[in-house]
């Protein structure tokens, strides 16, 4: 396992603010969403909302 290679899924996100963050992540998950997407996009919301307090 040492050896395994994985590819980063969040390499082209956008870290220049929490905004940022946020937009390039719910793009990420708008474009990859298969059937829970929408699970995936309010968990991210909430989390962005929890940062930025």
């Amino acid at each position: 396992m040492q050896n395994l290679k994985r590819e980063n899924r969040f390499k082209q996100t956008d870290y220049s603010s929490i905004e940022a963050f946020r937009e390039s992540i719910l793009g990420m998950l708008n474009n990859a969403a298969v059937g829970t997407g929408d699970f995936y996009v309010s968990n991210m919301q909430y989390f962005a909302s929890l940062l930025a307090d």
